[in-house]
């Protein structure tokens, strides 16, 4: 039995409101964040590239008769305390230092 108000274990996506109270303790985000429906926070990233097998294979099987994909609008990591966005793709985000 899953003793989170959400599933999916540490591979989860989160509302603010769930973020908020798995890392702040409180019941609910400040107000002025908007409204929690329209966040949905990965606490693993999952990504499929764009021209990858991959795709490539669910392109020919048709699964968008069943499914959507999105482009992803930011991609952001925290680390020690800070927000870093991913900008110029991994190998070079991984490059700054922290």
């Amino acid at each position: 039995m899953d003793m989170n108000d959400y599933y999916g274990g540490e591979s989860t996506s989160l509302n603010l409101n769930q973020l908020w109270k798995k890392f702040k303790g409180e019941e609910k985000s400040p107000e002025h964040l908007g409204a929690s429906r329209d966040y949905n926070v990965d606490m693993m990233p999952k990504f499929m590239m764009g021209n990858g097998k991959l795709v490539r294979v669910l392109i020919h099987i048709d699964v968008t008769k069943y499914l959507s994909f999105k482009v992803v609008d930011g991609s952001y990591v925290f680390v020690k305390g800070k927000e870093w966005i991913l900008v110029e793709g991994v190998a070079k985000s991984l490059s700054l230092s922290h």
